[in-house]
């Protein structure tokens, strides 16, 4: 498994585990409202490295 992989998997999972949705995710960690939700699911899924 490549790095990208083991990160977007962990993120996802503590994502999970904490209740959160993709976007409250990205607010809480920063990202305007308005973009949060992409940005985490391209963390997500590996197309983007946080």
């Amino acid at each position: 498994m490549k790095l990208e992989e083991v990160v977007a998997h962990r993120i996802r999972k503590a994502r999970e585990a904490a209740g959160l949705s993709q976007e409250a995710l990205g607010v809480l960690a920063g990202i305007d409202e308005a973009t949060a939700k992409v940005r985490i699911n391209q963390y997500e899924n590996g197309r983007h490295i946080p």
